[in-house]
């Protein structure tokens, strides 16, 4: 077939255009398994099932969020030089692709559990309202993105049939919170130099941003250190886990530090290039498992 016939390009324009790195996102489905310490081979593959689901979800609402953004972004003075907007893939096969991982992840995800289906319908509708017009509502647009981590907490423990704490949701919430504020700092640092600026980024203020950015960071923390203080029921699994905490301020503290020195810079581009953080992360992981091991040996408290 020739090349330039083929509407489904399997090229790195169309996989750029998925934004896979997005998809660190998506590693929060694994956090009720972890928790729980139910680590086992059918934990792993519900939340890797709750994975591949709300990646192939979300990536098909980024292909149509930008089908109906392409006339702007071919105006924008770095979007024009996006998969869409230089036309490497065409506008019907992206609308065609997206619809296809929508569906298909709603009905899998129906298929392996009711609420795991609700959840990425839940999903499904909040990109909806948020590409639509919550994106232009000051403060609902940041809220509707931290909804979605907790959506996605919420999958992982519907896929292997947890019940979830309240004090995770909260953690993750403000995680949510946390990434949005920052995300959309850095989209208003930009905005004087963006020809389509969404309307909700030409009515925040720095000073507000600062402030909101102010108190998700505390709460974050505080609502972690709640969590990890106290092993009783519905908190954390063991009070060692308030060991962890120092990985958690630590990494908060070094993204401060990383947008303070480039503010224009996404949160996911600081999260993922930023040695010190991921070797943060990779070293909060490992704690959490040999906490969680002593404790399954009756080793702690």
């Amino acid at each position: 077939m020739n090349s330039k016939n083929n509407q489904y390009p399997l090229n790195s324009g169309l996989l750029a255009a998925l934004r896979p790195r997005q998809w660190l996102k998506n590693l929060i489905v694994f956090g009720p398994a972890l928790f729980a310490f139910n680590i086992t081979t059918e934990s792993f593959l519900g939340g890797l099932i709750a994975f591949i689901l709300f990646s192939a979800v979300s990536s098909g609402f980024y292909l149509l969020n930008d089908i109906f953004e392409l006339k702007k972004e071919r105006l924008h003075p770095t979007k024009f030089k996006g998969t869409l907007a230089a036309g490497t893939v065409k506008d019907q096969a992206a609308t065609n692709i997206a619809l296809i991982l929508i569906v298909s992840s709603l009905l899998l995800g129906a298929w392996r559990s009711p609420y795991l289906g609700l959840s990425i319908f839940g999903y499904g509708v909040i990109q909806l309202v948020y590409n639509i017009k919550l994106k232009q509502i000051v403060i609902l647009d940041i809220m509707a993105i931290s909804s979605t981590w907790v959506l996605r907490a919420i999958a992982g423990g519907a896929a292997i049939n947890i019940s979830l704490s309240p004090w995770l949701l909260l953690c993750t919430a403000m995680l949510g919170l946390f990434l949005g504020v920052g995300k959309s700092k850095a989209e208003f640092k930009l905005q004087q130099t963006q020809a389509n600026t969404p309307a909700a980024l030409k009515i925040y203020s720095l000073p507000l941003l600062e402030k909101m950015e102010n108190f998700s960071t505390t709460g974050l923390i505080f609502s972690y250190a709640l969590w990890s203080i106290d092993g009783s029921f519905q908190s954390s699994y063991t009070s060692w886990m308030f060991i962890t905490l120092a990985f958690v301020i630590y990494g908060v503290f070094r993204y401060h530090f990383l947008s303070d020195l480039n503010p224009t810079q996404l949160p996911e581009d600081i999260l993922l290039t930023d040695r010190p953080i991921v070797l943060t992360f990779i070293g909060w992981l490992l704690t959490v498992f040999i906490i969680l091991y002593f404790k399954s040996r009756g080793m702690s408290s």
